[in-house]
């Protein structure tokens, strides 16, 4: 954010000059040079919230944060407007990536927003021991595997015999799920901004030699329609409307046991679907940023409306039980470190508005 302004009356004063003004425009302005001085000092004291995250979360987390900054606009009272509001950086990065720079150098940013499997989040302090990182689970991303709407043969998935065919020299080949299917070689599409490999190897499929790689997520959605046998492996929450599912493209239903028993990539199956395929996604809050409260008030925001805001951004919410518990965490991690008289503007901007919408956490739709 830059200001500027046309010059500043000449003053007695030994005040520093914006550096957008010289002194010599200062001698020919009605306008006092302390006055302006003081206007562009708060402009830079301005609060400049940096935080990383991958692709799949950027819009999650974009849509959801100008709601909780809106919200607690409208709430607070005038002398908390008074102040100024904060800066906004979102650095996009696939989560492997994201997550290496934040443990790295969380000096630089008060948070991330990561995807992660559940078992190792769950065993493992965040960025290891000692650090100062807390995490707070927001939701559930399933990956999936897509055929194109020209695909008119596969109506589900075999997953282990998928894994069988794929040590195969030459290639997996629909055939080799199905006899009646066809004698061709399946051919891979994945996104460049998921970490496929280790997908693939988590349910125990040996990762083509050769495969297509879209750049984005939304791109790898719109490249399957390139060829009736292209199989993509991403999570099943591009943001893609979901009235393209069935037109452009079909979530293929995984057959996960020698019974024939077949189970959809839906917020409903959560619980039976391939625990190697359920990704969590995780908000990381670095606790000694100056400005930690407001990616904890940021959090609670998105806790307290959990299942609406979830479900409008393509992702699972929590179940209840999760929910309370993550809601409690966030909960005694505020009372350690509360909202003050020299807080950022936007964290006294939210417990004003918490203070006139008491409330208990939304529950979520799954069970």
């Amino acid at each position: 954010m830059v200001s500027a302004a046309t010059g500043c009356r000449s003053t007695d004063q030994l005040v520093a000059i914006n550096p957008f003004l010289s002194r010599r425009s200062a001698k020919n302005s009605d306008l006092n040079l302390a006055e302006i001085q003081a206007s562009y000092d708060q402009s830079l004291s301005n609060d400049h919230l940096a935080v990383l995250g991958s692709q799949l979360t950027r819009e999650l987390i974009l849509n959801n944060y100008i709601r909780f900054m809106m919200a607690s606009r409208a709430s607070a009272t005038p002398d908390i407007l008074q102040g100024n509001f904060t800066s906004f950086g979102y650095f996009n990065a696939p989560s492997k990536t994201a997550r290496n720079e934040y443990c790295k150098s969380t000096s630089k940013f008060a948070g991330a927003v990561l995807i992660g499997n559940i078992k190792n989040e769950a065993q493992s302090p965040p960025c290891g021991p000692g650090s100062s990182t807390i995490r707070i689970p927001l939701g559930y991303s399933l990956r999936g595997f897509a055929v194109p709407s020209a695909n008119r043969f596969a109506q589900r998935l075999d997953l282990a015999a998928l894994a069988r065919a794929s040590q195969k020299p030459d290639g997996a080949r629909w055939s080799d799920l199905d006899p009646s299917w066809p004698k061709r070689r399946i051919r891979w599409l994945f996104s460049s901004q998921a970490d496929f490999l280790a997908d693939l190897r988590s349910v125990g499929i040996k990762p083509p030699a050769r495969y297509q790689l879209a750049a984005t997520y939304l791109s790898a959605y719109q490249n399957l329609g390139n060829h009736p046998d292209n199989l993509l492996l991403a999570p099943t929450n591009p943001g893609l409307s979901a009235t393209l599912e069935g037109a452009r493209f079909q979530i293929l239903p995984l057959q996960t046991g020698p019974e024939g028993r077949t189970v959809a990539a839906t917020a409903d199956n959560l619980q039976s679907y391939p625990a190697q395929l359920v990704k969590g996604l995780y908000l990381y809050l670095n606790t000694k940023s100056a400005n930690s409260c407001i990616i904890a008030s940021f959090a609670d925001f998105m806790l307290n409306h959990n299942a609406t805001l979830m479900n409008e951004n393509n992702a699972i919410p929590l179940p209840p039980a999760e929910l309370r518990a993550a809601s409690l965490a966030l909960q005694n991690h505020q009372r350690s470190a509360p909202i003050g008289a020299n807080s950022p503007t936007l964290c006294k901007a939210y417990a004003e508005y918490t203070k006139r919408n008491q409330h208990t956490p939304q529950q979520a739709n799954n069970r």
